[in-house]
Parts: structure tokens; C-alpha cells; sequence
């Protein structure tokens, strides 16, 4: 009977330890942003996860600060969870420090601005949440305001940030094969938008139709006055932010990255069969 007790002990003790870790985790403080104002709040759903937001501002005689933090739930493990939501948190006040730092305050008539919002959520194979922010920022004075995109790949079993190394064979040279298939799509993506076409780039854009698109039309000649060759280098920083999809690996390059400011925000698609022999076997399992 004794033993048994004993049993029973150990098991209540691990179920508090665990219950203890995961409220430690889940009821973090936002402190770190100097304990902002309650707004209002919004929920998103979908496949498996759902992600509550909370609206936080923050607001002074200099600046206005408005921001999201996620808090995701769902069907996956609480731990999991929390693990996630710890991070995007760190994540959120890291970016209002950048901000906070870089504020000049040089304008009586205008403040400046911040506001970071979740964009999107998509969870790809049943196995990978993307977590998209959308960083707006205005400092008094420029010329115009700057978007930037975050983006977050989460492994939902395990709670870790997926990164490039996790998905594809370095012993491949995965960022120079990277860089030939993005820069062949944004030659096409870029001279249409330069010419006024309506024509889209889309991830199930085959060779063949980008030759079509691209019939008759100068890219030489336009990529020499719109391309910033410096954006899509085989460099690890020009990839890092990136989706898992179900189709493939979506790229995001910011404003300035590929292009000039009116080009605005570009996106390429990279399909797993264009990509397959440059992929972690691990990775082509788990998809």
C-alpha cells in the first residue's frame, strides 16, 4: 500500500509541476512594454489553432504606439502554446525597443507612429503554424511611412521556430539554387509591375507561362533601372522571412529589399518540386 502511495504522490507532484510551468508561461506580463492600455481584442481560427489579439496602445506627447500581442490556443498541447506565445511576445517588445530607440521627437506639429499587427496565420501539412506581423512605422519628418513584414514558422508538435537550416540540405547549396529560382521569378513579377500589367506572378506560375508573360518585354533594360541585385544575394538575412504553405516555400521581401518603395512589398512561391532535391529529408517526411 505504501508503495502505492508513494505512486500516487510522484504523479500529483509531476501534474502540479507541469500545470505550475504552463501558467507560468501563459500569464507572462506585457510589463515589458511599460504596462499599456487595454483597447480591445479580436479572435482568428482556423486549422487546429486559434489565436486570440489583444490591442495594447501606448501613447505620449511624441509618439503613438499600437500593437497586437497573439496568444495562441487551440487543439495543439498547452505547453506548446505557451512556448509560442512566450516567444512572439519577446518578439512584439523587442520591435517596440527598436522603435522606441530610434525615435527622434524632432516634430512639434507631428508624432511619430508605430503599429504592429498580425497579418495572417496558416498552419501547412497539419504541422507548421506561420505567424505573419506587420510592422508600420512613421518617424516625423521622413518622407513617407515603411512596412515591414515578420514572419514566424512554429513546429505545432514541438513549440520550436522552424529556420532555413530546418528545412533545407546545407550540404546542398541551398541558397545560391534559392536565389537563381527567386530572382527568374522577380524578373518576371517585377518588369510586369513596371509596365502597368495587370499579369500576376502566382506560385503556380509554370517556365513556360513566365516566358509568355515576358514575350517581347526589355527585363534587361528594366531590371537595370528597378532591381536591387544586393536584396537576393545567396545571403541567409535575404531569405529569412518566409512562409511554409501548402504548395511550398513563400519568400517575403520588404520595401527596398528587391526594388524602389513604389514596387511596395515582394512575394515568391519556390513549389516543393521545384525545390525537392535541395530539401531536408526530414523536412520532405514531415510535409
Amino acid at each position: 500500500m505504501s508503495q502505492f502511495l508513494k505512486y500516487i504522490a510522484a504523479t500529483i507532484v509531476s501534474i502540479l509541476a507541469i500545470y505550475g510551468a504552463w501558467l507560468l508561461l501563459t500569464h507572462r506580463s506585457v510589463a515589458d512594454f511599460g504596462t499599456p492600455k487595454f483597447v480591445d481584442n479580436a479572435v482568428y481560427t482556423g486549422d487546429s489553432v486559434t489565436i486570440r489579439v489583444e490591442k495594447k496602445v501606448e501613447s505620449t506627447d511624441q509618439y503613438d504606439i499600437e500593437y497586437f500581442v497573439p496568444k495562441v490556443s487551440g487543439s495543439i498541447s498547452p505547453l506548446v502554446a505557451a512556448k509560442i506565445n512566450t516567444f512572439l511576445l519577446d518578439e512584439i517588445a523587442q520591435i517596440v525597443g527598436y522603435f522606441k530607440e530610434d525615435h527622434r521627437g524632432v516634430s512639434v506639429d507631428q508624432k511619430d507612429a508605430l503599429s504592429v499587427s498580425l497579418a495572417k496565420q496558416l498552419v501547412a501539412k497539419q504541422r507548421y503554424l506561420t505567424v505573419e506581423l506587420v510592422e508600420y512605422s512613421y518617424l516625423a519628418g521622413s518622407a513617407h511611412p515603411l512596412t515591414y513584414t515578420h514572419t514566424y514558422v512554429f513546429d505545432i508538435q514541438t513549440g520550436e521556430q522552424v529556420g532555413l537550416q530546418d528545412i533545407f540540405d546545407s550540404n546542398q547549396m541551398y541558397l545560391q539554387n534559392i536565389s537563381d529560382l527567386v530572382r527568374e521569378k522577380l524578373t518576371a513579377q517585377i518588369s510586369l509591375q513596371s509596365l502597368g500589367r495587370g499579369d500576376e506572378v502566382t506560385s503556380t506560375t509554370t517556365e513556360e507561362n513566365l516566358k509568355d508573360m515576358l514575350d517581347g518585354i526589355d527585363t534587361e533594360k528594366i531590371l537595370e533601372a528597378t532591381f536591387f541585385e544586393e536584396g537576393m544575394l545567396p545571403r541567409e538575412e535575404n531569405y529569412k522571412e518566409f512562409n511554409v504553405t501548402e504548395e511550398g516555400i513563400e519568400f517575403v521581401f520588404g520595401q527596398y529589399q528587391v526594388a524602389p518603395y513604389v514596387f511596395g512589398e515582394q512575394r515568391v512561391t519556390l513549389l516543393y518540386g521545384e525545390i525537392e532535391t535541395i530539401l531536408k529529408d526530414s523536412f520532405k517526411k514531415s510535409i
